[in-house]
């Protein structure tokens, strides 16, 4: 069944519309135990640093909506609000809800072919893999950078503090 050129464009902005905000309501309800840790999907691949390299991520990423606290139980992700250890460690969990959100929003992309002439379907599948890639790409970026930032501070836990005045001793010895 295909609609018409202006009924089919508005089915299409309500369906995604619809699909965004839906996967997003439905990830938010992910308990966060079931995303707290690392598993197969979450972990950073030797090659994902290159791709970011070669996409110049750090020129763009700052550029992009954050909707995160779109609903009242979301969680905002445009900056940090603190260096603390639990709270980064929230993060890197809301990090990984957005990836899964963004990568979920992709999926129902096929379903705009039941609608739509087939170039349009394939239209859809590109529109949404264009507009959520970016986002998922960005969600694992910054999820690395702030296990980087949580390792350190563990290191710094467990590393005894220099001894201040054995140093100085030294420095009045060179």
């Amino acid at each position: 069944m295909e609609l018409g050129t202006l009924t089919g464009t508005i089915v299409n902005i309500l369906a995604w519309l619809f699909i965004q905000l839906g996967i997003a309501y439905f990830a938010l309800k992910i308990p966060k135990e079931w995303i707290s840790h690392e598993n197969a999907w979450f972990i950073e691949r030797r090659w994902e640093s290159t791709v970011y390299s070669l996409i110049k991520i750090k020129k763009w990423k700052d550029r992009l909506p954050e909707a995160g606290g779109i609903f009242n139980s979301g969680f905002s992700k445009k900056s940090l609000k603190s260096k603390n250890g639990d709270y980064l460690r929230l993060f890197v969990v809301e990090t990984r809800r957005g990836e899964l959100t963004h990568v979920m929003v992709m999926l129902p992309g096929v379903l705009f072919f039941l609608w739509n002439p087939v170039h349009v379907g394939w239209m859809m599948v590109c529109y949404g893999i264009l507009v959520n890639l970016p986002f998922a790409l960005l969600q694992r970026y910054n999820r690395h950078r702030l296990l980087k930032i949580i390792g350190k501070q563990k290191q710094e836990a467990v590393t005894p503090p220099e001894d201040r005045s054995l140093g100085d001793i030294k420095s009045t010895h060179i």
